[in-house]
């Protein structure tokens, strides 16, 4: 047994959706990409909140988002992000 920790455990799961993906496409299956579960990083926070790496940064320092880190692995849920979002005075460019 292989003991990974949840961020390792998360990167791994997106590696195999990533292959699995690829895969179908090569097929000719089509599939509907999912909307990511968790944004790993400030530059992929950032990103999809439209917005910049400082605001980004800003939001999360204020604890106006919330996250998890690993060590330097920083991840965001995107239903708490959203809902976060929905209760601040932030607007994204979305």
């Amino acid at each position: 047994m292989i003991a990974l920790t949840e961020s390792e455990r998360i990167e791994l799961g997106e590696i195999v959706k990533a292959a699995v993906a690829d895969a179908l496409r090569e097929s000719g299956s089509m599939i509907v990409p999912q909307p990511p579960k968790y944004l790993r990083g400030i530059q992929e926070l950032a990103d999809y909140l439209r917005c910049g790496l400082s605001k980004a940064n800003r939001l999360k320092k204020e604890n106006k988002i919330p996250y998890r880190q690993d060590g330097r692995v920083i991840l965001f849920d995107v239903a708490k992000v959203d809902e976060a979002m929905a209760k601040t005075k932030f607007k994204s460019k979305r």
